[in-house]
């Protein structure tokens, strides 16, 4: 039998990844209203509910949790799961990130433009602002504000 310190990072990172970011449930989580997007968004505030469910469920079948079946691990994988799903959850878009430099450089990316390569010479010329292009009238939001690579 595997041990859930083994199954519950990686359980909890996917069900982070499926309930806010990956493509093949865009039709649920685009439909989610601003507060509850904003909690699915952040993998600590949803890994410690996921943590919970899957401890639960484990809890149910006998998976040990660093050899204790006890029903207190249920809370304690829900508090562990706010540590380990963010930067196990990074670590996995980061990886999805690289397996799109050959397709889309986003995947939520509209135009669907392929990512340039980083051997290219296009990809190792840096990116320089215009200095005729005049910020001053434009209000300073996220939208608006230039940004630079």
């Amino acid at each position: 039998m595997i041990d859930g310190v083994f199954a519950y990072p990686i359980l909890t990172a996917a069900l982070f990844y499926l309930g806010a970011r990956a493509v093949v449930t865009t039709f649920l989580w685009s439909k989610y209203p601003p507060k509850l997007d904003a909690f699915m968004s952040c993998a600590a505030c949803s890994g410690f509910w996921y943590g919970l469910a899957c401890a639960s469920v484990g809890w149910l079948f006998d998976v040990p949790f660093i050899g204790s079946t006890s029903a207190l691990t249920v809370p304690v994988v829900g508090l562990m799961s706010m540590v380990w799903t963010p930067f196990i959850a990074a670590k996995h878009e980061d990886a999805m990130k690289s397996l799109y430099a050959a397709g889309p450089a986003d995947p939520w990316d509209a135009d669907q433009t392929p990512a340039i390569q980083s051997d290219t010479p296009a990809a190792r010329r840096p990116v320089v602002e215009r200095a005729d292009t005049d910020w001053s009238g434009m209000p300073e939001t996220s939208e608006t504000r230039p940004t630079r690579r």
